[in-house]
């Protein structure tokens, strides 16, 4: 069986590139957005559950901890080749390099997720830009 049909998208930012009934295929590329120094806020994914992979760069999830009795924020240095499932109602955000690019797998209402932001406070910024600068440099 060969090749039924070939998407391609290289312009910076989110892309839906296959829309289903229950699903969709988003790309998405570097763009000033996805800077550390741009980052205010988390997107609250509130539609259902995405998965998110890496295809080429760098790039840093940052996800609450999902401990409503002791929350905190991670930054997860993300991998070529590995999933990365964030849960309905988890606050996310990921800063990326330039030139980077992932994927992600989402219900088809999911670009409405970017309406639904937390702010982040000064001491989470300086915590999370301290980590990313950190993990860019090494």
């Amino acid at each position: 069986m060969g090749l039924i049909e070939k998407i391609s998208n290289e312009e910076p930012g989110v892309h839906s590139v296959l829309v289903k009934d229950s699903w969709q295929v988003v790309k998405v590329n570097y763009s000033i957005d996805h800077e550390v120094d741009n980052l205010g806020s988390l997107y609250m994914n509130t539609n259902s559950g995405l998965a998110v992979a890496l295809l080429k760069g760098r790039a840093i999830l940052i996800k609450e901890s999902g401990d409503d009795h002791l929350p905190f924020i991670q930054t997860i240095p993300m991998v070529r080749g590995t999933s990365y499932f964030i849960p309905e109602n988890l606050g996310f955000h990921i800063v990326m390099k330039k030139g980077s690019e992932l994927f992600r797998v989402e219900s088809p209402q999911g670009s409405a997720m970017e309406v639904l932001k937390r702010p982040l406070d000064k001491k989470e910024l300086d915590i999370i830009k301290r980590n990313v600068i950190k993990e860019f440099k090494s």
